[in-house]
């Protein structure tokens, strides 16, 4: 996520006037939520000959999606077929199940040992996504980019090692120019295919889908809060209620409405009581408040995966500045950097990806406290006057540059004295302290780390076993692993506190097939659809590559789209509140 960018640009277009309680304003479908996910319904529900009329809580419109750098991750795109490379179809959906669901993935078993719902999704994903990329893209309704990893010949996205992944066991390397320096590899035209003659963000794909709407007919209401549901004789849902700077209103839909009002972050209340433990921030907009979680709750939905998150970390003190994070701690900048608990110790391959990275401050303890809830990401004097200039530096500053979140300390033990001082200062979290032999814990921890650097293996995580461990660092000479060099024997020694954060929450009401949202027994809620971040998402725990919440966003507020327009047409009269 990069570069929040104002867009009241696109939220100054006409709008019609706000409903009243009677009911005035009505549409076949009604879209609740303008990022990718709900644009995308709104567009394809406009296609099929439908009425639109989307609700925005929001001044203006785009939702995290315009805070993202606006990728999407799609199986067996077109660039990689145009430049030959196919994912073989049983290693691909073996690949994406089991890091969907690794407690219950089966290669032996019916349906990968997943249940019949779950499997459903992930092959529909992988098997419908390229071809509604290439619609849309063919229609010029998208406009911004698809990930594609050209070093890879299997079609994967090269965040993880699974035993389905062609270059399982393998160290690819970096790319590197006549210079040393590691080439581009994400996001740059590299990997990233342009569309419509421009390199996409998020902001230019909330452009490309609104000016699709736009010329289908599709308007939009801003500052309207959807709080309820409104519901015929039969059940079906038939409109919804919702909050307005002028008060409360309803606005009917004669054929459904699909909710695409992204996930939970921003609520603290149902962070605590879903999430595995806290978080200090996210990435995703501020309106991100779990609307939709009460709502289908009350019309007898069933949730699933209310425990998952598009997990990163986060500089405590930066993110309780900030509110919406303009940007996600990718990756854990530097070769001789570790990331440490309050005794010194690394607990994870800082090399992982942001999404499993950010699952280790859930690691319990045996009395159920959670030890790993902060933790301190240390690197010594090199990592921070390295001239690198590269995206995943962040949180890193440039060199040369000081940020109030970053710790610096002559010794490690004066490192530890002033790391022990500003947790003392931190607030709005429960109270967290360095055990004593911070410092000595450290310093064995350097020094076992210089030894493996020294050999160029990681003997207690991996790290740098993969080439995307290797991802943002340059060639430092005499590296037998570039993950991993020596460091420097004095100070001064840089450190900032970090927890849990999230792209967004990825639980919610449980969708089907059609995009309609069910009830605990597996029927749907009449009326009902759901997409992106706010339904439970069918990636489950996995982060399958860059752009894994777009990408679904896309597909299934495509499928969503479709369906709630090919609904038969419902009466509104006879119409009760629920």
């Amino acid at each position: 996520m990069t570069n929040f960018k104002d867009h009241r640009d696109l939220a100054d277009r006409p709008a019609p006037e706000a409903a009243t309680a009677d009911g005035a304003a009505q549409a076949d479908v009604l879209v609740i939520g303008t990022g990718a996910a709900g644009h995308t319904a709104a567009v394809m529900a406009a296609r099929a000959g439908a009425s639109v009329l989307m609700l925005e809580v929001a001044d203006r419109i785009g939702g995290t999606t315009w805070r993202s750098s606006g990728g999407y991750w799609i199986p067996n795109n077109r660039t990689q077929r145009e430049r030959g490379v196919t994912m073989e179809r049983d290693r691909a959906l073996k690949h994406m199940a089991s890091l969907s669901f690794p407690q219950l993935f089966d290669e032996d078993a019916e349906r990968l040992g997943l249940p019949e719902r779950e499997y459903e999704l992930i092959a529909m994903y992988l098997d419908l996504a390229p071809k509604i990329i290439d619609e849309l893209d063919d229609e010029g309704i998208l406009g911004s980019t698809q990930m594609d990893y050209p070093e890879r010949t299997d079609g994967m996205p090269p965040y993880f090692e699974t035993p389905w992944d062609a270059t399982a066991g393998s160290v690819l390397g970096p790319r590197v120019d006549e210079f040393g320096d590691v080439k581009a590899s994400n996001p740059s035209a590299e990997t990233m295919r342009k569309l419509g003659g421009r390199q996409g963000d998020g902001a230019d794909l909330i452009r490309s889908l609104s000016a699709s709407a736009t010329r289908l007919g599709v308007e939009v209401l801003l500052e309207h809060r959807v709080d309820g549901l409104v519901r015929d004789d039969d059940g079906a849902v038939i409109g919804v209620t919702a909050s307005t700077p002028s008060g409360p209103v309803t606005v009917h839909a004669r054929r459904g409405v699909v909710f695409a009002t992204g996930g939970f972050s921003h609520n603290p209340e149902l962070a605590e009581r879903y999430l595995p433990g806290p978080i200090v921030g996210s990435c995703s907009a501020g309106t991100a408040r779990g609307d939709f979680i009460p709502i289908a709750l009350e019309a007898g939905a069933e949730l699933g995966n209310t425990d998952e998150a598009w997990w990163t970390e986060l500089p405590i003190e930066l993110a309780k500045s900030m509110g919406e994070s303009p940007e996600l701690m990718s990756f854990l900048h530097g070769a001789s950097s570790v990331l440490v608990n309050a005794s010194g110790e690394r607990v994870v391959n800082e090399k992982l990806m942001y999404n499993e990275r950010g699952k280790v401050h859930f690691q319990r303890a045996e009395d159920g406290s959670l030890p790993n809830r902060l933790l301190f990401f240390v690197y010594d004097d090199y990592v921070a006057q390295g001239a690198i200039d590269w995206p995943a530096r962040w949180p890193v500053p440039a060199a040369g540059e000081q940020a109030d979140y970053v710790i610096t300390g002559r010794t490690l033990e004066d490192l530890q004295e002033k790391i022990a001082e500003r947790l003392t200062t931190l607030e709005g979290i429960e109270p967290f302290a360095l055990q004593p032999e911070f410092a000595d814990g450290l310093a064995a921890t350097i020094e076992r780390f210089n030894g493996f650097a020294e050999r160029g293996i990681d003997e207690d995580f991996g790290r740098g076993n993969t080439s995307n461990q290797q991802y943002d660092l340059p060639l430092r000479p005499g590296l037998k692993n570039r993950s991993l060099a020596p460091w420097r024997s004095e100070g001064p020694y840089h450190a900032m506190i970090v927890g849990a954060a999230t792209l967004d929450t990825k639980g919610g009401p449980k969708i089907d097939g059609k995009g309609r949202v069910l009830q605990p027994g597996g029927e749907p809620i009449p009326g009902l659809f759901g997409a992106g971040n706010c339904i439970a998402s069918p990636a489950a725990a996995a982060y399958w590559g860059g752009g894994s919440t777009i990408g679904p966003a896309i597909v299934f507020g495509y499928v969503a789209g479709s369906s709630v327009a090919a609904e038969p047409a419902r009466a509104i009269p006879s119409a009760t509140v629920v």
